[in-house]
């Protein structure tokens, strides 16, 4: 049987005067690749901004896209995820999603896991200590595609030999696609960091929970055909010895 992949809106549109402008939209490549990988993406729709679990139920795994803003319900939905051990695959802004969380549950300890706790958790820790920062100016990750050819934001990868992500791409340096300017400064002990950019940026990471199939890449493999992530991580969903 086919995997179900739950995809979260890449953007959420509310504008409060006009009932037809409240909308969800999904960026095209990301089905396109779940469906080239023999999975079935469903798109994850919020029941007045909030997820609804018996929605998520239905899923085998999850993909975070990237964005231009991580709404509470990311953080609904990874609450979920965690508590059921139900595998996610971060891109872009879903990679700092993961990030986020990761630090927020060192930062909990043994506290309840809830939303109100996550959310007051999150403002206290980046008070004084930023989570997600500017990419310095001049560095290889300043494209706009509004204006610039996806061809320049290709640049290499450089991958941890103990890791996954050596074992999809048998290989220590890759060429990826990259399309953000911010970076995540620092992840929890949820996660190890296995792979990043010439430059120093953070661009894949890891679980190192046994249990927890979760991975994020700060690059876009979704828009390159010959991209191995999103076929490793559908074809193990479930598999225990990833």
């Amino acid at each position: 049987m086919k995997k179900i992949i739950g995809l979260f809106p890449t953007v959420r549109i509310e504008e409060e005067h006009h009932p037809y402008h409240k909308r969800y939209e999904f960026i095209i490549h990301y089905p396109h690749k779940i469906f080239e990988c023999d999975a079935i993406p469903v798109g994850l729709v919020l029941d007045n901004g909030h997820i609804n679990e018996e929605q998520l139920a239905l899923c085998d795994a999850f993909l975070l896209p990237g964005g231009q803003r991580i709404d509470k319900s990311v953080y609904e939905l990874l609450i979920y995820a965690y508590k059921n051990k139900k595998p996610i695959l971060g891109i872009c802004m879903g990679m700092q999603s993961l990030s986020i969380f990761s630090i927020i549950l060192d930062y909990l300890e043994n506290q309840e896991l809830t939303i109100d706790n996550v959310i007051d958790a999150y403002n206290k820790i980046i008070e004084n200590n930023p989570i997600i920062i500017k990419i310095d100016n001049g560095e290889i990750h300043d494209v706009l595609l509004d204006n610039e050819p996806i061809s320049k934001a290709h640049h290499k990868l450089e991958i941890s030999e103990n890791s996954l992500f050596y074992k999809i791409y048998q290989n220590k340096v890759i060429d990826i696609i990259c399309l953000h300017n911010y970076q995540v400064s620092r992840v929890g002990s949820l996660f190890n960091i296995v792979g990043k950019s010439p430059g120093g940026v953070i661009e894949a990471i890891e679980s190192t929970n046994n249990d927890l199939f979760w991975i994020g890449t700060q690059f876009h493999p979704e828009t390159n055909p010959s991209d191995k992530i999103v076929k490793y991580f559908i074809d193990n969903i479930g598999d225990k010895n990833v």
